[in-house]
């Protein structure tokens, strides 16, 4: 990816602007292939080809591309490595989340024997910034007698106490640090995981 920042004074249509502004651009259409590559992946799901689609896909959901600076930037990008999260967020790709963590979810579980192993890559990827804004109701459906359910559990639990445990040695070192909004928005979702599959198969 590269990165421009310049300084606007006047915008298009002759407004005083006096600002900064930046892009970011794609010169070899990684994104194009990034979404041609899912689509292949949701058709190989669709012909139960599984273990296929999901070493694919575990592999796109974790994609970092290196970040340079445009020839005619006047800065440098704060950032070094471009996620497909932050492509999203810049406009650079146009995905359906909850689609693509409801086809990661299904070939995993499709592909991989081990409840244990299913479920660590499960939580994982409702950790990423890529899907944190996904309804987990919405992208795994899952009953109160399947063994997943309660290595899932198992496994928020753990997650939970250990972003509980980093966050309170943060606080002892400094009340204040870089971060801690980041640190209290992982430990809300996790409580909102944890609390949505504790519903299952119980009446509210």
């Amino acid at each position: 990816m590269e990165y421009e920042t310049h300084y606007v004074e006047f915008d298009d249509y002759g407004h005083f602007h006096d600002d900064w502004e930046h892009d970011y651009y794609d010169p070899d259409h990684a994104m194009l292939f990034i979404l041609s590559v899912i689509r292949g992946c949701h058709d190989m799901i669709v012909l139960e080809e599984y273990k296929i689609a999901f070493e694919i896909l575990d592999d796109i959901i974790r994609l970092e591309f290196v970040i340079e600076d445009h020839p005619d930037t006047d800065g440098t990008c704060e950032e070094e490595y471009m996620t497909l999260n932050m492509a999203v967020h810049e406009g650079m790709l146009s995905l359906n989340r909850e689609d693509l963590l409801r086809d990661y979810i299904d070939s995993c579980r499709h592909s991989l024997k081990d409840s244990k192993e299913v479920a660590r890559k499960i939580v994982e990827a409702f950790e990423m910034r890529l899907f944190e804004d996904c309804k987990a109701f919405c992208v795994i459906t899952i009953t109160e007698k399947d063994p997943l359910l309660t290595e899932i559990k198992k496994k928020l639990e753990e997650e939970l106490r250990k972003y509980e445990n980093e966050y309170a040695e943060k606080r002892k070192r400094d009340k204040y640090y870089l971060g801690e909004f980041r640190d209290k928005e992982c430990i809300r979702h996790l409580n909102v995981l944890i609390e949505h599959f504790e519903k299952i198969g119980k009446k509210e």
